[in-house]
């Protein structure tokens, strides 16, 4: 009996294990990428409380529906979903997702309002980001950053990291040796042709 019953545990747990196995080989299949995404609204500048409308435009680029297609709009956080449309849901005050069904060649566009809250420090542009998302993979993706009021230009270009500046030191100092070296050779030079000549001997005045 000890033995039917180890050898029936044994084969559960095979069999068990088989499931588990080829559920994660279905589920494990590439996500279509056949999507694309825009992202737009947002507001010229940007004061903390104001009410920003978003519009999502979701479509198929590769000519077949997709059924299920989750797509999620995030914003920074301190923000509060207003209202959500298109059938949508606000799973965090700064977060919303929503389910869709995108036709062959079709569009699907959805919207939502977030009232912006405080920025964090050193803040200069309040960003949006809309994602589609299959099987936990970021297909594609859009964002938008909005200048926020009274902070530095966010588009503006940074200069790179400070480099070092020996190089150019050493530089300057190779200058100047090949300069010295140069004027030094024409001086030298300069000497060479304007030197007297010795007279020959045969030339000498003899007394």
């Amino acid at each position: 009996m000890k033995r039917l019953a180890s050898g029936l545990l044994i084969a559960l747990a095979v069999t068990a294990s088989g499931a588990v196995t080829s559920g994660a080989v279905a589920s494990a299949q590439p996500p279509s990428r056949d999507l694309a995404i825009s992202l737009t609204g947002g507001a010229t500048q940007v004061h903390e409380g104001d009410r920003l409308h978003y519009s999502v435009t979701v479509r198929d680029t590769g000519g077949h529906a997709h059924t299920g297609v989750r797509m999620e709009l995030t914003m920074p956080v301190g923000a509060r979903a207003a209202s959500v449309a298109g059938g949508g849901k606000a799973a965090e005050p700064w977060f919303a997702a929503w389910s869709l069904t995108v036709p062959a060649k079709g569009v699907v566009t959805v919207s939502a309002d977030f009232i912006a809250g405080a920025p964090a420090a050193g803040m200069k542009g309040y960003p949006a980001s809309a994602c589609v998302i299959a099987d936990g993979v970021r297909l594609t993706c859009s964002t938008r950053i909005e200048q926020l009021a009274g902070a530095s230009d966010v588009h503006a270009v940074t200069s790179p990291a400070g480099s070092p500046v020996w190089p150019y030191w050493v530089a300057g100092v190779v200058v100047v040796l090949l300069a010295s070296a140069y004027f030094g050779w024409l001086r030298l030079r300069h000497r060479a042709d304007h030197s007297p000549e010795e007279v020959p001997e045969r030339e000498k005045a003899t007394v």
